[in-house]
């Protein structure tokens, strides 16, 4: 499936081993590889189908560039790792750098969609909502005997009997 647009990397394409590897016109055929290659059917791929490549003829046709010069950047490209040739025609290697954060961050942006809805659900059926602070059971100044000693229930200890407290009630703590 197409895709609209591929991710650039500036300080790479600035500042990166490209810049030493392709002159300015080499770096404009890779970037029009790169947009052929998100163009196809198959991404990372510059092939009309996975049984065979384009001529590299064509590939200089539609690009609007000599066969020269397109030659010239696959040899370039083959020997930096950029590309290889496979019998379904040209492969970006490292395609994946080429792509977007959209599919990575896909899955969270489905799940943040189904908090929503959940979210939506809940407040157009209250009803459904268990454990409410609304709900009439559900106390939350329950105290139940033995949590607290009774020297530290009073609370108006100065901090000297608070701790005195603390080490009668929990004789193994070290304040």
């Amino acid at each position: 499936m197409a895709k609209k647009w591929i991710k650039l990397w500036v300080a790479e394409s600035l500042r990166g081993t490209i810049r030493f590897d392709l002159t300015s016109e080499e770096r404009g055929v890779w970037f029009d590889l790169l947009a052929m290659a998100a163009d196809g059917r198959h991404e990372s791929y510059i092939a009309p189908n996975m049984d065979q490549g384009y001529p590299d003829a064509w590939v200089a046709a539609t690009l609007n560039i000599p066969l020269k010069l397109l030659q010239r950047v696959i040899s370039k490209c083959l020997a930096t790792g950029r590309l290889e040739k496979t019998k379904f025609g040209l492969h970006i290697t490292n395609w994946s750098r080429y792509q977007s954060e959209y599919d990575r961050q896909k899955p969270y942006r489905q799940q943040k969609s189904l908090d929503e809805l959940n979210q939506e659900h809940l407040a157009a059926h209250p009803e459904e909502i268990t454990g409410s602070v609304d709900d009439p059971s559900y106390d939350t100044e329950e105290v139940y005997e033995g949590d607290e000693p009774e020297e530290l229930a009073r609370g108006n200890e100065s901090l000297d009997e608070h701790e005195e407290a603390m080490r009668k009630a929990n004789p193994g703590i070290r304040l």
